[in-house]
């Protein structure tokens, strides 16, 4: 949803049918045009992947792997569909936009999907989120607020300069607080 202001109502609809008519031939495409968003399930969340690696290391376990797997497995579907889905609405918003133009709109969806779903790679991180723990436990939920602020803020100036409509405005910043 809070992609919505940046590819468009539309777009994210027919990205979701095209979701749900044909799901291993909607990730499978994804995945085959951009090598980020096939990388970004690799790197979903530092932290998690951390503690991760450190608990399959340890002889004395709190939770077996497989159920820490299992237990991680919808937040990890979850990445996969939402940026996906995502990243193919920007992709038809460009298509449309260039005229089949396939390297723009893969670039294009790749931006889109930066700058809208949360990251974890080190590249995609303020500063303070790289820090030591006792900063990163202070930013806990800090990639979606910060990606969340990001879009309202581009969304106002897009607005005060003329380039969004007030109503626009308005729709945008209300689907981000859903």
């Amino acid at each position: 949803i809070s992609a919505i202001p940046k590819v468009g109502a539309r777009n994210m609809m027919g990205s979701m049918k095209d979701l749900l008519t044909n799901p291993w031939g909607f990730f499978r495409e994804a995945y085959e045009m951009s090598p980020a968003l096939a990388h970004r399930r690799h790197t979903w969340q530092r932290e998690v992947a951390e503690y991760s690696a450190s608990v399959h290391g340890r002889k004395r376990l709190i939770m077996s792997p497989k159920v820490m797997d299992a237990y991680f497995s919808m937040i990890h579907t979850m990445d996969a569909v939402t940026p996906t889905a995502v990243w193919r609405a920007g992709y038809n918003k460009s298509m449309t936009a260039t005229g089949g133009n396939v390297d723009e709109a893969i670039r294009y969806a790749d931006e889109v999907v930066r700058a809208t779903q949360p990251a974890s790679l080190a590249k995609d991180l303020p500063r303070i989120m790289r820090s030591g723990e006792g900063q990163r436990a202070l930013t806990m939920f800090y990639s979606y607020y910060s990606v969340l602020h990001n879009q309202a803020r581009t969304l106002i100036q897009r607005g005060a300069v003329g380039d969004a409509s007030v109503p626009d405005v308005i729709l945008g910043l209300s689907t981000m607080m859903i």
